[in-house]
């Protein structure tokens, strides 16, 4: 139901604003809802696929970045027609939000502090003595 919806319903259709979002959330909940209670289901192992969950793990990054970029690479500045035109503005949003996400740089201080642990007197051992 949630892909009919998605394929289907368009944001500025009246079905959306008269029950199309609710059922959208409806559908949304009942996918979680099965994945939660039975965690080894086909649904399941495909939203535990590498690159569904690592988009879960960007996806803030995205929500916040996408509607700016969305706004300054449009039709007008690109030329391209609608499905070229929402790869040119998926990528850039997921290449920023990985540059901003918190895991990036969560995976980076890691690797600087696994880098570091060598020193003597680091600033975090300062700081406990």
């Amino acid at each position: 139901m949630a892909i009919t919806l998605l394929v289907k319903v368009h944001s500025n259709d009246a079905l959306a604003y008269h029950g199309g979002f609710l059922l959208a959330a409806l559908a949304t909940c009942a996918v979680l809802l099965s994945v939660s209670c039975a965690q080894f289901s086909p649904v399941a192992r495909l939203l535990s696929f590498g690159p569904f969950t690592f988009i879960g793990r960007i996806s803030y990054g995205m929500y916040l970045w996408h509607f700016p970029l969305f706004t300054f690479i449009n039709e007008q500045r690109t030329g391209l027609s609608p499905w070229p035109l929402f790869f040119v503005r998926v990528i850039p949003t997921i290449g920023v939000a990985i540059s901003r996400s918190s895991w990036w740089n969560d995976r980076s201080a890691r690797a600087r502090s696994s880098r570091d642990s060598g020193l003597r007197y680091s600033p975090s051992r300062l700081s406990v003595s």
